[in-house]
């Protein structure tokens, strides 16, 4: 028995099904963990642009104290 699900089916689910039964409480808490998780993907993708760039940095003020002490 193939257990497929039809493409119109998946397009119209929702993704939170009960949105309008749940409470405003539970309603803000889903909103902000939602807000939170896209400010951490954000933050994570700044991170990872800026990376090369810090290394460098730290890399070049190693080489500077080290010169320094000489």
């Amino acid at each position: 028995m193939d257990t497929q699900i039809s493409p119109v089916l998946l397009s119209s689910m929702a993704l939170i099904p009960r949105w309008r039964y749940m409470t405003d409480e539970a309603k803000t808490l889903s909103k902000r963990v939602a807000v939170s998780a896209l400010v951490v993907l954000a933050a994570l993708v700044l991170l990872r642009a800026l990376l090369p760039w810090v290394i460098l940095a730290v890399v070049l003020w190693w080489i500077w104290k080290g010169i320094a002490r000489r």
